[in-house]
């Protein structure tokens, strides 16, 4: 598998907290408008609970992706490794952010370890 293979499975976390936040905002706007034409009928009782499943099901298919995720960074046997992948790919840091917890002061060189702890990475 190529390190850029092993990126896009990894940022799958990443969009799967994006449709959340996006499932969230449209579940909020439901209510919203709910609210401010008065409306509470079964209909709009039913969407809402349709909502609420498709949110609990994202919600745990982003939480087996995190743990699914961790393992694979947790097989590496170097800490720094771990570290700048748990901070890309778990926090959603950019390399700048990571430099700058790591304390290192160049993001190219974070690039650099990231390349290299996804090569020597299993997925």
């Amino acid at each position: 598998m190529t390190i850029q293979q092993k990126r896009e499975i990894l940022k799958q976390y990443k969009y799967t907290l994006i449709e959340i936040d996006r499932l969230l905002d449209e579940r909020a706007q439901l209510r919203a408008r709910a609210k401010k034409i008065g409306v509470n009928s079964d209909a709009v009782n039913e969407e809402l609970q349709k909502a609420d499943k498709i949110l609990i099901n994202k919600i745990d298919e982003q939480i087996k992706l995190q743990e699914y995720i961790e393992n694979c960074i947790d097989k590496l046997d170097n800490q720094k490794y771990i570290k700048i992948l748990k901070y890309r790919y778990i926090n959603l840091c950019t390399h700048k952010e990571i430099a700058k917890k790591m304390c290192y002061c160049d993001e190219r060189y974070i690039r650099k370890l990231e390349s290299n702890a996804l090569n020597k990475m299993i997925i």
